[in-house]
């Protein structure tokens, strides 16, 4: 990891623990969800996916996403990984979700990937996706009822090469336990892109348990299970933090 990408991280790791709802704010475990950070809102996140003992690539996230107005959501990626040459991107997006009605709710997105260093392998390109989530209500399950999310991502600009150029998005929140309010306070939560390709955290399934902690600060671990192969799958640990400007 290169010295900028480390300082950045930490500092974002060091703001978590000064200022310390869901996760699925604006991604159902790696992939975006149908949900966006309400206005007035900031969420902030730390991402590490470690390398197995296959594979010699480890990737290290920030990020932070605004309400800036109903339905709308900004944000900006740090991404970096180990791999030499040495790549750190910044990753700007834009989220709207322009249906929510009872149960239902879709949004589309785009998220730019600029690679600020090891530019002359790495090349621009755009991600653009729509999402939609549903809330189930299972007699029996009452307040455990899961939550199911389905959409489609399509790349612009992005190498032949690379892989897939378009794919399937899926998604699942199970909530385990609750707290007094009722509200999930330990989920187990999953999503899947299809295709196989080769950029960090696409085309894979990634199973795992989200815990919230307080009503803003959130965690969760899972194992990101490669399409392209169990040499690249990643454990992946995460903290995330939701304060008002």
């Amino acid at each position: 990891m290169s010295s900028k990408s480390a300082v950045a991280i930490a500092g974002l790791v060091l703001t978590l623990l000064v200022v310390s709802q869901a996760r699925a704010e604006s991604y159902i475990f790696t992939v975006p969800s149908a949900t966006v950070t309400d206005q007035g809102n900031v969420y902030c996140e730390g991402d590490a996916d470690f390398a197995t003992s296959k594979s010699n690539t480890s990737y290290f996230m920030g990020r932070c996403m605004a309400g800036a107005y109903k339905g709308l959501e900004i944000g900006l990626n740090g991404f970096d990984n180990t791999t030499k040459p040495n790549t750190f991107e910044l990753q700007p997006n834009v989220k709207y979700q322009w249906y929510n009605k009872g149960d239902w709710q879709i949004a589309s997105g785009i998220t730019a990937f600029l690679p600020m260093t090891n530019t002359h392998n790495e090349r621009d390109f755009a991600m653009l996706y729509t999402v939609g989530r549903y809330q189930t209500h299972i007699e029996p399950l009452v307040a455990y009822s899961p939550a199911i999310s389905a959409g489609g991502w399509v790349l612009a600009g992005a190498a032949k090469s690379s892989g897939s150029r378009a794919g399937a998005i899926l998604g699942l929140e199970q909530p385990l336990l609750l707290d007094k309010a009722g509200a999930p306070k330990l989920s187990f939560v999953t999503d899947w892109e299809s295709g196989n390709q080769s950029h960090a955290n696409f085309s894979s399934l990634t199973p795992g348990l989200v815990y919230n902690i307080s009503s803003h600060f959130v965690v969760g671990a899972g194992y990101g299970i490669s399409n392209l192969g169990h040499k690249y799958d990643t454990p992946e640990v995460w903290a995330g933090y939701t304060f008002k400007w």
